[in-house]
């Protein structure tokens, strides 16, 4: 998984200030989405190591990031009760 370039980064912001409005300027949410996609990359090896087998083993780095994905979502609360 790559690091996000430029203009998906401000593709996130601007959804974020869409979807979720959060008191603070387009500049500080750009700076947060920056800050938490360089802290991604930096902890990937993290997240890897912390998967138990076979996962780590079997699944692709895409399969990775998507079990991420849904494990944030569904803290968040971004996700169903009854299923994905």
């Amino acid at each position: 998984m790559a690091v996000l370039d430029t203009t998906q980064r401000q593709a996130i912001r601007d959804a974020m200030m869409r979807s979720r409005p959060i008191p603070i300027t387009k500049a500080a949410l750009r700076a947060a989405v920056d800050a938490t996609d360089t802290w991604l990359e930096a902890n990937l090896t993290s997240l890897n190591a912390a998967v138990p087998e076979p996962f780590r083993s079997t699944a692709t780095v895409d399969q990775k990031t998507m079990l991420l994905c849904y494990v944030l979502l569904k803290r968040a609360g971004l996700l169903g009760q009854g299923g994905i």
